[in-house]
C-alpha cells in the first residue's frame, strides 16, 4: 500500500468518524430552552387546569374528624422464596446515595407508612407520609386505584410524602439515574409499598373520630443551614405542623421540617428512619399516640446534627421533638373549614444537562429517568394552617416569601416535598447555572422552574387564604 493510499483511507474514516460524532450530537444533545415559563404551552395548560378547579372548589366547614393509620414497612431479608406482599425479599438495596454497591445488612430502626384522615363536613383528605427516600409514582397511582376502587377516595384527596432518609428501601425506581441512587429496580418492592400504603390509609379512615386540633410554627435554626449558599443564603427554619387530639381516643402530630435526612452517611447500611425517625419515637414515647413526618423544603437546606455515627440522627431528633413539647401552650379548636385543592402540574421535557447550556434529548432523558405521566401541587386549609404540597424537592429559599405572606395574613403554613413523584431539585432560578450538585446535576427542567414554581405556590396559598396575600 502506498503512502498516499494510506492516508487517503485515514481521511475518509476521519470523515466518516467526525460525521458520526456529529449525527450523534445532532440527535441527543439539545440547547438548554431559556423560554421565560409563562410564554410556555405547558404554563396555560396548568393555569387552565387551576382556574378551572378553583371555579368548582367548595369547602367543608364543622366538627373536624380525624383517624390515623401506622403500618410496618420494614422489608425482611430472606434466603428463600421472595413474597413482595409479606415484604419478604431476598436482598433490598438502600437509597439515597450512588456509592453503595451491597444491599442492605440489617435494621438499626424499623421503617413505616403512617396516614392521617381528615374530614370536616362532606370533604376528606388523607395525608400519607413513609420513611422512604421518595414516593415514586407508581406507588400513588396504585393506591390511588385502590383507594378509589374500595373507599371512594379520589387522588385529589390524597397528599402524600416522605421523610427522605437516605437509610431507606431502594430498587423503586426505574431507569439509570433512579438504580444510581435507589439500587437496581425490583417491581415486587412496588407491589410491597403499595399494598402497605393503602392499609395504612383504610386504617385511617375506619378510625374517623372528633376530634380537636391546632397548629403550630417553632423557630428552630440551630437545626438546619442553607447548604447551597451558607450563611449568605436564607434560612427556612420553621418547624410547622398540626397536633390532632380526638375526642376520647388517640393524639397524633404531623410536623414537617426543612432539614436534609442525611445524618447517616453512605457508610450506614441498615435500614434507619434517619432523624425524623427519631423525632417520631421520641414523640410517640413522650407526647402523642402517633407521630408522623413529612420532608419540607429541603431542596436547599441540611441538618446541623451533632455527633458521630447514630448519635448524629438521635440529637437532631430528639432536640426537634424537645422543641414541639416544651412550646406546647397552644389553643385547640374542634370545629373549623377545611377546604383543597388538587391540579396537575405540566412542566417541558427534562433536561438532563451535559454542559452549562446543552442537555439530553428527550428520548434519552427518558432512559436516564423516565418522566411521571402524571404530577400534582396540591393545597389544602384546615383553620389558620396552609399547606402546600409538590411532586419534587422544594428549596426552602423559595417557600420562603410565601410562607412570610402568609404569616402577615395570619396563618401557619406548611410545604411539603415528594409528592406521589419526583423531578428533581427546584431551587430559585439565580442559582440555575451556579456549579452546586442541587441546581446543576438535579435541576431538569430549564432555568425558569424555579419562577415557574414560586408562581404556583403562591397562587395556590392565595386562593385557600382567601385571595389576601
Amino acid at each position: 500500500m502506498t503512502l498516499k493510499k494510506l492516508w487517503k483511507i485515514i481521511w475518509v474514516s476521519f470523515v466518516v468518524l467526525f460525521s458520526l460524532v456529529v449525527i450523534i450530537l445532532v440527535a441527543t444533545i439539545r440547547v438548554v430552552d431559556k423560554t421565560p415559563y409563562f410564554k410556555t404551552e405547558y404554563y396555560n395548560e396548568t393555569f387552565d387546569s387551576f382556574n378551572e378547579i378553583l371555579a368548582n372548589n367548595t369547602e367543608g366547614t364543622g366538627q373536624l374528624e380525624a383517624g390515623f393509620g401506622v403500618v410496618n414497612i420494614t422489608p425482611n431479608i430472606i434466603s428463600g422464596e421472595e413474597n413482595p406482599l409479606e415484604g419478604k425479599f431476598k436482598k433490598v438495596p438502600l437509597a439515597g446515595f450512588g456509592d453503595r454497591k451491597t444491599p442492605a445488612t440489617g435494621v438499626h430502626d424499623s421503617i413505616f407508612v403512617k396516614a392521617a384522615a381528615l374530614k370536616v363536613g362532606n370533604k376528606t383528605v388523607l395525608t400519607i407520609s413513609a420513611d422512604l427516600l421518595l414516593i415514586p409514582p407508581q406507588v400513588a397511582d396504585s393506591v390511588a386505584f385502590l383507594l378509589k376502587k374500595n373507599a371512594g377516595i379520589s387522588r385529589e384527596q390524597l397528599f402524600f410524602g416522605a421523610t427522605h432518609t437516605h437509610s431507606s428501601i431502594g430498587g423503586m425506581t426505574p431507569g439509570i439515574i433512579g438504580e444510581m441512587f435507589s439500587g437496581e429496580f425490583q417491581p415486587g418492592i412496588i407491589t410491597f409499598l403499595y399494598h402497605k400504603f393503602t392499609d395504612a390509609a383504610i386504617h385511617a379512615l375506619t378510625d374517623l373520630k372528633p376530634a380537636t386540633f391546632n397548629s403550630f410554627e417553632i423557630n428552630a435554626p440551630e437545626l438546619v443551614r442553607n447548604r447551597m449558599n451558607g450563611e449568605k443564603g436564607r434560612l427556612n427554619d420553621k418547624f410547622s405542623g398540626l397536633q390532632i387530639q380526638q375526642i376520647n381516643g388517640r393524639k397524633a402530630v404531623i410536623g414537617a421540617f426543612a432539614a436534609h435526612s442525611t445524618t447517616l452517611g453512605d457508610s450506614n447500611m441498615e435500614f434507619s428512619g434517619d432523624f425524623p425517625g427519631y423525632w417520631q419515637r421520641k414523640i410517640e414515647e413522650e407526647f402523642a399516640d402517633v407521630a408522623i413526618y413529612f420532608a419540607g423544603t429541603l431542596g436547599s437546606h441540611s441538618h446541623k446534627g451533632i455527633g458521630d455515627g447514630f448519635d448524629k440522627p438521635k440529637y437532631m431528633g430528639e432536640e426537634l421533638a424537645k422543641k414541639l413539647i416544651e412550646s406546647n401552650e397552644m389553643q385547640v379548636n374542634d370545629s373549623a373549614s377545611l377546604s383543597f385543592f388538587s391540579f396537575p402540574l405540566k412542566t417541558s421535557r427534562m433536561q438532563f444537562r451535559v454542559t452549562k447550556n446543552l442537555f439530553l434529548a428527550p428520548f434519552v432523558s427518558d432512559k436516564m429517568l423516565p418522566q411521571a405521566d402524571s404530577c400534582y401541587i396540591q393545597g389544602m386549609r384546615l383553620g389558620d394552617l396552609i399547606w402546600v404540597t409538590a411532586p419534587l424537592e422544594l428549596s426552602g429559599e423559595i417557600a420562603l416569601d410565601v410562607k412570610n405572606a402568609l404569616k402577615h395574613a395570619g396563618y401557619n403554613s406548611m410545604f411539603t416535598s415528594f409528592n406521589g413523584a419526583y423531578l428533581g431539585y427546584v431551587t430559585p432560578s439565580k442559582y440555575y447555572y451556579d456549579k452546586t450538585y442541587e441546581s446543576y446535576l438535579m435541576g431538569w427542567f430549564g432555568p425558569s422552574m424555579g419562577d415557574y414554581v414560586s408562581d404556583l405556590l403562591f397562587k395556590t396559598s392565595n386562593n385557600l387564604a382567601g385571595k389576601r396575600l
